[in-house]
């Protein structure tokens, strides 16, 4: 397990590395054990904190592995930027329904911050806009002259948000949404959301020269695991339409970006 934790977790500060692999095989642990008590219904609301607990641990990992392979000044300011951005905007959201919908989050979640957010949404943000970018920077060449990077992270993302709501919503109950409808407008303002962050990120972010470390490994298995997740339990309740869709949208962006950048990887 060691030898293949050393493959796709760089060693150039040990720290990290240690803090890193440790999470993440956690994160395998507890991933089957999630899907078995979710398919059984045997997470009652007592235990739904650990839902808020397994995205945190996701998040600090994507993170961390973040930090660990940029300069760190520059992107611990992006993460912290992207952290009160999403904040805001979601608490705005709440408030208003005019970016997202009419929704709000249920009870189940154990820490909120200013606004009546979740810490885990806002912790969903970064794991997800951190995954997605260091996906399309891999697969895409020369990344800074164009908004092929932040359109295609944007669009990664809108799929994880169509896979992500029947799992949170309607399943899971975490948020609930006004005549239990997704509004357009929501997945409208996670692409731009998404565009934005990632665009940020993009004209920003320096990576450390790690010897040709392929950066994509980890955050490739973070975001599989997550869809393991949304397509097993979606499936097995019904919600085949959202579910595929968002699927097959991700499937389809990351196909065309590796046909037309084949010869680059």
């Amino acid at each position: 397990m060691n030898s293949i934790l050393n493959i796709i977790i760089p060693n150039n500060n040990r720290i990290l590395a240690i803090t890193i692999k440790f999470l993440f095989i956690l994160l395998l642990i507890l991933f089957p054990f999630g899907i078995i008590f979710m398919l059984r219904g045997l997470i009652t609301e007592n235990f739904f904190w650990v839902a808020s607990l397994y995205l945190s641990i996701i998040a600090v990992i994507s993170i961390l592995y973040f930090v660990s392979i940029t300069e760190k000044i520059t992107s611990i300011f992006f993460v912290g930027a992207i952290f009160i951005l999403s904040t805001a905007l979601e608490a705005i959201g709440l408030k208003t329904g005019y970016l997202f919908g009419e929704y709000y989050y249920s009870e189940y979640f154990i820490l909120f911050l200013p606004g009546s957010v979740p810490l885990a949404i806002t912790l969903s943000w970064l794991y997800i806009v951190i995954n997605s970018f260091l996906i399309c920077r891999y697969l895409i060449p020369n990344p800074k002259n164009s908004f092929t990077i932040p359109i295609s992270a944007a669009f990664i993302i809108l799929s994880f948000d169509i896979m992500l709501e029947p799992f949170g919503s309607f399943i899971n109950k975490y948020w609930i949404w006004k005549n239990n409808f997704i509004p357009f407008q929501n997945f409208l303002t996670w692409f731009i959301m998404g565009f934005t962050f990632v665009y940020m990120l993009n004209r920003s972010i320096k990576f450390l020269p790690l010897n040709n470390f392929n950066i994509i490994s980890l955050p490739s298995l973070l975001m599989i695991i997550l869809i393991l997740q949304f397509l097993i339990i979606n499936l097995a309740n019904g919600y085949w339409l959202y579910t595929l869709a968002g699927f097959l949208l991700m499937i389809s962006v990351i196909r065309t970006i590796k046909r037309k950048y084949k010869d680059a990887i």
